[in-house]
């Protein structure tokens, strides 16, 4: 059981950290102050994405634009299974973590079994590719400084 609520909240706190740099990168981009954020920046995990691939389609070159998009179509991945996660029902101590999601496009049952080992596996994944997210973002501020200096 400690196994499975550790991979639960390892995915979950991940994703939160995830989550944390969209917005501060998003934030940055447009240079909103940090005071007005949580008025003005979505608190829904979609359209905060789909504001972030507007944003950058519009202020990046395409080749670059094209690896964010990839990369954000990962991350609306990652969130389909936090939705999973956080609104399953979950047997810890059964088969290294099963879990039970209701599908809302069926309605019927889905069990998965060894969500342990798989939310372990998707959380150094998410790591990695918010790896690379804040690598573009970086490299793009440090691009739009030097464009702007005198």
């Amino acid at each position: 059981m400690a196994i499975t609520y550790h991979a639960i909240g390892r995915f979950i706190g991940s994703f939160s950290f995830l989550e944390y740099q969209l917005r501060f990168f998003l934030m940055d981009k447009i240079e909103i102050d940090a005071k007005f954020a949580n008025a003005v920046v979505t608190h829904d995990f979609s359209l905060l994405c789909t504001a972030i691939q507007e944003v950058y389609r519009q202020t990046t070159e395409a080749e670059v634009y094209d690896r964010l998009k990839k990369l954000i179509s990962r991350v609306r991945e990652f969130n389909d299974l936090r939705v999973k996660v956080v609104h399953g029902t979950w047997f810890p101590y059964r088969e290294g973590g099963t879990l039970l999601h209701v599908s809302r496009q069926s309605l019927q049952d889905q069990y998965t079994d060894e969500m342990a080992e798989y939310l372990e596996e998707q959380s150094e994944l998410m790591m990695g590719i918010n790896s690379e997210l804040m690598t573009i973002f970086l490299c793009q501020k440090i691009i739009l400084t030097r464009k702007n200096r005198p």
